[in-house]
């Protein structure tokens, strides 16, 4: 399975290679989720400063934001969720960036936080009833940041929140 999915992430990804801005990207992902917002009190941040251009893949980068986004909805009944992407490092040929997806939901317990990236898996049966959902999101996130040569991790505070982030190398565009 594994190798059969990173064959199709690189031949999905490298036909739709191309120049996009980071902002755009963002707002795009956040309308599709739009019917969740309406269903919920939340108050959205996209804190992605405007103009930043990339030459990449926008559509995994794309999935990976829309899947933590998704689950920060999911799992903040109200509240707030923040996105945050910004420029770490930069030279002439790439940029570092790093994504942030926060909010102020339910929060995960320490010890069950290594079974969140493992396929199908999901904190415990009353969680899974309660809010639904495969247990592929964040595998599937994890598996495309790490194809793309970056990291996925998170914090958490049980009653208070997530913090899911990752790092990502992109090629820049004058």
């Amino acid at each position: 399975l594994v190798r059969s999915f990173k064959q199709v992430a690189v031949d999905r990804t490298s036909a739709k290679r191309r120049s996009f801005a980071l902002d755009e990207l963002v707002a795009e992902t956040l309308l599709t989720m739009a019917p969740g917002f309406k269903r919920s009190e939340h108050v959205i941040e996209n804190a992605v400063p405007p103009g930043i251009r990339f030459d990449s893949y926008p559509g995994p980068l794309g999935q990976m934001l829309g899947n933590l986004i998704s689950n920060a909805i999911k799992f903040t009944e109200t509240g707030w969720v923040r996105i945050e992407g910004r420029v770490v490092q930069c030279d002439a040929a790439a940029a570092v960036l790093e994504f942030t997806v926060a909010d102020s939901g339910i929060g995960i317990p320490e010890d069950r936080r290594h079974r969140l990236f493992q396929p199908f898996s999901q904190l415990d049966s009353p969680t899974t009833r309660q809010y639904g959902g495969t247990g592929l999101g964040l595998s599937i996130s994890k598996r495309l940041v790490e194809l793309m040569g970056g990291e996925l991790a998170l914090d958490s505070v049980l009653g208070q929140g997530s913090t899911f982030y990752f790092t990502l190398t992109l090629d820049a565009v004058d």
